[in-house]
C-alpha cells in the first residue's frame, strides 16, 4: 500500500506539481537564509523586485516565511507556499505565494483560491498579466489532466 504522499501528489500539465500532505518543508529555512544573504546586497534580485513592487517588503516576507507551508512547485523552479496565518473561514482558503531559492526574488502573492490557482498555472485558464514576469505561468506547459507522480499499490 502506498503512502498518501506517494499516491496523491502529481502534476497538472508539465508546469505545475502539487504535493500531497505532508510535504518536505526543508526549503523554508533556505528561503529565509537567501533573504538574509540578499537583503543588503545592492543590485540583488530581491532588492530589484521589492523596489519595483514585484515582491513584498522584508518584514512581510519574514512573517509569511514564519508561517509558510510549501505545497508545490513550477517547472521554472518556483516554490508555491500557503501562508498558514492567512486562513479565513469565510472563504476556507489561504493566501498563495510564489518564491524560489535561486536568485531569491522575495515572495509575491499569486492567488488565494486554490481552484483558480490550479486553473491558471496548471491549465492556463485565466489572466496573469497583472502578476510580475517571474511569477507568470508557462503557457507551453499547461495540460488538461492531473497526472499522479506514482501509482498507488
Amino acid at each position: 500500500m502506498a503512502s498518501i504522499g506517494q499516491s496523491s501528489s502529481g502534476s497538472v500539465g508539465s508546469s505545475l506539481v502539487i504535493y500531497c500532505l505532508p510535504s518536505d518543508q526543508s526549503d523554508v529555512p533556505d528561503f529565509r537564509q537567501e533573504m538574509e544573504d540578499s537583503k543588503d546586497v545592492e543590485g540583488s534580485e530581491l532588492s530589484y523586485r521589492i523596489l519595483h513592487g514585484e515582491a513584498l517588503d522584508l518584514i512581510t516576507t519574514s512573517q509569511i516565511l514564519d508561517h509558510a507551508f510549501v505545497f508545490g512547485h513550477t517547472d521554472g523552479g518556483e516554490s508555491l507556499i500557503w501562508d498558514l496565518q492567512s486562513y479565513s473561514s469565510t472563504d476556507d482558503s489561504y493566501d498563495i505565494y510564489m518564491t524560489r531559492v535561486e536568485d531569491f526574488p522575495g515572495v509575491f502573492k499569486v492567488g488565494r483560491n486554490f481552484f483558480e490557482f490550479v486553473q491558471l498555472y496548471g491549465l492556463g485558464i485565466g489572466d496573469s498579466s497583472h502578476l510580475p514576469d517571474w511569477t507568470q505561468h508557462n503557457p507551453d506547459g499547461v495540460g488538461k489532466t492531473f497526472k499522479p507522480l506514482k501509482k498507488p499499490y
